[in-house]
């Protein structure tokens, strides 16, 4: 419906542009006295705009070329309508397909610090690691799907 105002809108581009200048008629009475008597004065008066060259031309070319421009520029945004959609849906599915991933690594370190946490001495190397998987768990836990 939009593109179908636009149209209109744009056609009323052209016909306005292919309109010529009115003629303007004027007419005047002056009644007064005057010593000498009643007087009466009229004054008649036409004008018209005579376009020399091109100028109605031009002006209709303008609002051609304005008008397919603006059709163009609707068919450009509906082009980028229809590319972010697509993009939005390939990176729904692409998250789709990551979130089972995401779930086994998080179960793995789950697993990996239930074991560490269950020896009674662990040595440095082994506390940092627990740490280290600990911070991973609470990230991972950022995503709530996970």
């Amino acid at each position: 419906m939009q593109n179908f105002a636009n149209d209109k809108g744009n056609q009323y581009l052209i016909q306005t542009a292919k309109e010529r200048p009115n003629p303007n008629l004027q007419f005047q009475i002056l009644s007064g006295n005057e010593i000498d008597g009643k007087t009466i004065s009229q004054q008649f008066s036409y004008m018209h705009t005579f376009e020399r060259g091109d100028k109605r031309e031009t002006r209709i070319q303008f609002a051609q070329t304005k008008r397919t421009w603006l059709k163009l520029n609707d068919i450009a945004q509906n082009e980028d309508l229809l590319i972010d959609a697509i993009l939005k849906a390939y990176r729904s599915e692409h998250i789709k397909k990551i979130i089972p991933v995401l779930e086994e690594a998080l179960s793995t370190f789950k697993k990996i610090k239930r074991l560490r946490e269950k020896q009674k001495v662990l040595d440095p190397e082994e506390e940092v690691e627990l740490e280290t998987i600990n911070l991973v768990i609470n990230d991972y836990g950022l995503f709530p799907d996970v």
